[in-house]
């Protein structure tokens, strides 16, 4: 994957969870942490659009390692629960290694900077 294709990808996740944890916070046990989470990923991915920076992708790796981290509590009830967890947890791997390819994109491209100045 190089890192355009990382970048989109990592761009198109972020917003999918962000709208996905805000769209669920009626249905969950704790909304005030879905509609927290909705706002970070909303906010990351817009702060990943609109520069080159390094935060915004570590961000977004640690938001995607928690939501793969709690994926297995998750309390399920049917088969719908079941469909709609995985898709977020295939989701999240996605966007999780799409940060790690955008992260070592930009530190490489900072060493070179660094290098020839």
């Amino acid at each position: 994957m190089n890192a355009r294709t990382a970048r989109r990808v990592l761009v198109g996740s972020t917003l999918f969870c962000g709208i996905f944890e805000l769209v669920s916070t009626p249905f969950m046990n704790q909304p005030l942490g879905s509609l927290a989470a909705g706002i970070v990923f909303l906010g990351a991915a817009a702060w990943l659009w609109r520069g080159r920076g390094i935060i915004a992708p570590l961000l977004l790796s640690l938001l995607f390692a928690v939501e793969l981290a709690g994926e297995p509590a998750y309390s399920r009830h049917g088969l719908k629960d079941w469909i709609l967890q995985s898709a977020i947890g295939a989701l999240s791997l996605a966007g999780l290694a799409a940060a790690i390819v955008v992260i070592r994109e930009r530190v490489r491209a900072r060493r070179s900077v660094t290098v020839v100045a």
